[in-house]
């Protein structure tokens, strides 16, 4: 029998807990939550996007509403100037973009402030800048039955929604034996993975496990 969608993590979650006294709206939360957790934890390849940004006359590009993690960003990919950028902090991004070497130097500082990264030397308004990135997986509820996560371990979202039923009701012992096995299975996905990218190539995996409550 597969599983895969919303409908049936719900119907899992439900005989697995063997619990009659909760709403299914209540079981909907527990799985927000997880899918919630595994975007914070997870760093997968199904999770990367590349998006094309045009920069506005500040001189500054929007970061997208989804974005988890930076994983590179270039100026006017594929273009005679193209130029693969460079993180600065804030003060140091500041004082080099006031300084007398970043008028005339390229395009290849960024940092970050509020929901925007600023880019040094100041270019051109609609300049390009190509963001290759980590996004937040779409959850899953009633309209929305499948994303990759559902589709690949259906038992993340099993066990770490039983996790939050068990904080839920209070048990202790419950909820620490299935928050073990939802951190085992986070921690597999990102060994699998991290194995197929880097396959061949020295690897270290990240660890990467929920010790919150």
């Amino acid at each position: 029998m597969a599983i895969s969608t919303y409908d049936d993590i719900l119907r899992q979650i439900k005989m697995w807990s063997n619990r009659s006294d909760l709403t299914d709206e209540q079981l909907g939360s527990f799985i927000y939550f997880a899918g919630n957790i595994a975007n914070q934890l997870l760093r997968v390849p199904a999770m990367e996007n590349t998006v094309i940004l045009e920069v506005n006359e500040e001189g500054h590009v929007v970061i997208p509403y989804d974005f988890l993690e930076l994983r590179s960003m270039t100026y006017e990919w594929n273009t005679p100037n193209s130029q693969p950028m460079e993180r600065l902090a804030w003060d140091q991004f500041v004082n080099y973009y006031n300084s007398p070497d970043a008028a005339d130097a390229p395009t290849k500082f960024f940092s970050r402030q509020g929901p925007y990264w600023f880019l040094s030397a100041k270019p051109a308004m609609g300049s390009k800048i190509t963001v290759h990135y980590y996004r937040s997986m779409p959850d899953i509820n009633v309209s929305e039955q499948l994303n990759w996560l559902s589709d690949m371990s259906p038992m993340a979202y099993i066990w770490g929604a039983l996790y939050y039923l068990y904080m839920f009701v209070q048990d202790e012992e419950r909820a620490t034996y299935w928050k073990g096995l939802f951190n085992e299975e986070l921690g597999r996905i990102q060994t699998l993975c991290d194995n197929a990218e880097y396959k061949g190539s020295a690897l270290a995996v990240r660890s990467r496990l929920y010790s919150g409550d």
